[in-house]
């Protein structure tokens, strides 16, 4: 058997289409076209590897084929049918020298090619290491511009929230004057409608006074008309009562006068009766 002399390299399987790693890529910040590049880099990467790794397993099979081919020439050339042991056990000498020599050409032949492999693969590599320091400085440079241009965003975003900053607090101080000066008219207004409504509180109880005052008047003139009415009253009935009395006393002086002048012709009569009476008796 031939030894493994070559290590295979299995290039890692590509599993994340190009609109997933784009969609990522735009979700993380980055520029599409950027992502791009660096994609077609890996899948030529890989191209690269593939192509490696199939021109390692055709090396091998040729080791393998062109050892096998020299052993049979040689053996064909060298070894006769044996006629006994001894040239039984001298072929089986003669094929073990012969597959050790072959070998040792043969890994001789291989560790050349194998050398000659590992120079174009330090020489691929040395590209692909150029290659990817190229890419790291395209990046790094790249991560610079966007570091700068993330300075330049942050400073001016920082400078446009100082300036929005500064409007906002000349504007809050303006709104905060306006609604001091409003505080101010309001509280103004407020005084000048209470001392309206004092003054016209004040006139309204005057008014009121005014009208109890009048109504007061109202009263006391009324009464001291009913005053006055009830002593015109109070005096006719005093004079209405002194006629009556003096015609009263008029009255009793008269009756008294017709009953003397009564009792006066009552005694006249009776003394004419008398008289006629004591003149009838005399005979």
């Amino acid at each position: 058997e031939v030894p493994e002399l070559i290590e295979q390299e299995i290039p890692e399987a590509k599993t994340i289409k190009k609109g997933e790693k784009v969609e990522r890529a735009e979700e993380e910040g980055k520029e599409k076209d950027e992502v791009v590049q660096e994609m077609e880099e890996d899948e030529q990467d890989s191209m690269h590897d593939a192509l490696l790794t199939e021109t390692k397993e055709q090396l091998e099979q040729l080791s393998k084929v062109e050892m096998k081919r020299t052993m049979l020439n040689v053996a064909n050339s060298t070894i006769t049918a044996p006629t006994s042991m001894e040239e039984c056990e001298s072929n089986i000498q003669h094929l073990v020298m012969i597959y050790a020599t072959t070998e040792m050409e043969t890994c001789e032949e291989i560790s050349i090619l194998k050398s000659r492999h590992a120079d174009k693969k330090t020489a691929e590599k040395k590209e692909i290491d150029e290659d990817k320091m190229d890419r790291v400085r395209r990046k790094m440079e790249i991560n610079e511009r966007r570091r700068r241009e993330d300075e330049e965003r942050r400073i001016e975003d920082e400078e446009t929230k100082r300036r929005d900053d500064d409007a906002e607090r000349k504007r809050k101080e303006k709104e905060d004057e306006w609604k001091r000066d409003e505080m101010d008219i309001e509280n103004t207004r407020v005084k000048k409608e209470k001392k309206l409504l004092n003054i016209e509180n004040i006139l309204k109880k005057n008014q009121l006074e005014l009208e109890t005052m009048k109504k007061l008047e109202d009263i006391l003139r009324q009464k001291s008309e009913r005053k006055k009415k009830r002593e015109e009253e109070i005096e006719k009935r005093r004079i209405e009562d002194e006629k009556q009395r003096e015609a009263d006393e008029k009255l009793e002086e008269e009756e008294r006068e017709l009953r003397e002048q009564q009792n006066n012709l009552v005694i006249t009569a009776m003394m004419k009766t008398k008289a006629e009476m004591r003149k009838n008796d005399t005979p």
